[in-house]
């Protein structure tokens, strides 16, 4: 949700994001929304891949071009780009409040020197509750988007809650974000 909202601080609705060797950066066994070196996504597009299926590669591609814009350099290595994203992410969670976290990788992926609080979350959600483009995107239940290889890109959300059709669902709740380590379990932001 943190990446979602920095992000929007430095997009617009038709910026386009070029999948590229970010990629490379992305954690072993990481839940990927399956984007391939040369695919080029819009904004929805690229939310849609980081918040529907938990994509940890959106997540890169996001930084790096981000980070590349806020360097004023599209050739700054991978892993610069990333930490000026950071850097981005960061003061974001200051502004909202957010002060006992620290954030070390745009994706979520446990790490040593990553750490945040449920209280720190929650500040951090309400302000992604409060925005209505990360609202829709996480309220949607099921997209496709058909890449230019011909590769079809299929995202359904695990938020069994906001699917109509699930036994589980619940009238009136939106999104907006599940999320599962060894470490923390099984666990769901959601509004309603």
């Amino acid at each position: 949700l943190l990446t979602a909202l920095t992000m929007l601080d430095h997009v617009t609705p038709d910026t386009q994001f070029t999948v590229g060797s970010e990629l490379s950066l992305v954690g072993a066994n990481s839940s990927t929304a399956k984007l391939k070196k040369g695919y080029v996504l819009n904004t929805e597009q690229i939310l849609d891949a980081l918040l529907i299926p938990s994509g940890n590669d959106a997540a890169y591609v996001i930084a790096a071009h981000v980070g590349r814009k806020l360097a004023k350099d599209p050739q700054i290595a991978d892993s610069d780009a990333v930490n000026l994203f950071l850097e981005k992410m960061n003061d974001k969670a200051k502004t909202l409040g957010a002060v006992d976290s620290n954030f070390t990788c745009p994706d979520g992926y446990p790490n040593k020197t990553q750490y945040t609080t449920a209280a720190d979350m929650l500040k951090i959600s309400v302000a992604a509750a409060q925005n209505e483009t990360i609202r829709q995107t996480t309220s949607k239940t099921f997209v496709s988007y058909t890449m230019p290889d011909g590769t079809v890109l299929k995202y359904t959300n695990t938020n069994q809650l906001i699917v109509p059709s699930n036994g589980n669902y619940y009238e009136g709740l939106f999104g907006l974000k599940t999320g599962t380590t060894n470490a923390a379990g099984q666990c769901l932001i959601a509004g309603c």
